[in-house]
């Protein structure tokens, strides 16, 4: 059995996220599969649009609600309901659209490449509102990788689980993140340093609209400052001192060389805008690495 997670709160764009879900579903020839969606508003405020879509549906789809706020307590929730129910819990966001072959491409890698965890590319499309600087600075662009390839790290806008792996080690997302980002980079992170194997799935592609208050140089800046921030908890969590003081040295380089690139490129936007948030998140991890 697979298990697809939505974890939404207040956001109207789930229904299209569903919608395409069905469609990919359907095309994988409606394979056993059972679709949760987790809600963290406690109101229930996304449970007309759930029912909406579901009456389209020829498969399970379970609607509920996770009261404790929080990304990691929603994503938590959903473990609890994937525990002894799938083999294989498949996330995605709620402002995200997967391609028809979404799904199908899941099977294909499983079928092709055993894993503990399986990550998949997510683009970002560009209305015409986005800042030609923002667009241009590529810092909402994510890499493709080669097929099959392992990789050390993930997050949870486009992956799948093996939920065996996960109760071996008894893995959940860390409550810790709940108020920031980045209790999906925790779980990977820890998938990997006990030996897990991460592996791109280059064939699942999900796609993701930029919203308004999203394409602004002050969101950029506070998200590369967040990243930089909960990498150097993470690093401080799994590595040894000299391990930690290695990154710490290299933050220091990174930010300084990023600095003096933002400076040099102050009259061209899109390159300045890249590289100031590169030092922003540097600048970040040097004062995490530095705090108690």
């Amino acid at each position: 059995m697979i298990g697809i997670f939505v974890c939404t709160y207040q956001r109207p764009s789930i229904r299209d996220c569903l919608l395409s879900l069905i469609a990919s579903v359907r095309q994988a020839g409606n394979p056993d599969v059972e679709l949760h969606v987790v809600d963290n508003d406690a109101n229930g405020s996304g449970q007309s649009l759930v029912n909406a879509v579901s009456a389209e549906m020829d498969f399970p789809v379970h609607y509920q609600v996770e009261s404790r706020p929080g990304i990691a307590s929603a994503r938590n929730r959903c473990l609890d309901i994937a525990r002894e129910r799938v083999e294989w819990l498949l996330f995605v966001d709620d402002d995200e659209t997967v391609k028809p072959d979404w799904l199908a491409g899941y099977l294909s890698a499983m079928e092709e490449k055993s894993a503990a965890a399986y990550v998949g590319l997510v683009e970002t499309l560009y209305p015409d509102y986005v800042e030609a600087a923002i667009q241009g600075s590529g810092l909402h662009d994510r890499q493709q990788r080669p097929h099959l390839s392992l990789v050390k790290n993930g997050a949870c806008n486009n992956c799948a689980f093996s939920m065996a792996f996960l109760q071996q080690h008894h893995l959940s997302f860390d409550g810790r993140y709940n108020q920031m980002m980045g209790e999906d980079s925790d779980l990977f992170e820890q998938i990997h340093q006990l030996g897990g194997s991460i592996v791109w799935n280059a064939q699942s592609v999900v796609s993701e609209i930029l919203v308004p208050e999203r394409a602004t140089r002050a969101w950029v800046f506070q998200r590369y400052e967040r990243v930089g921030q909960t990498y150097a908890l993470r690093k401080k969590r799994y590595l040894s001192k000299s391990g930690v003081f290695k990154e710490l040295i290299q933050s220091l380089l990174n930010a300084g060389i990023a600095w003096s690139l933002a400076w040099i490129c102050r009259f061209l936007p899109a390159k300045h805008v890249r590289f100031y948030a590169y030092f922003l998140r540097n600048r970040a991890k040097v004062r995490a690495f530095l705090s108690s």
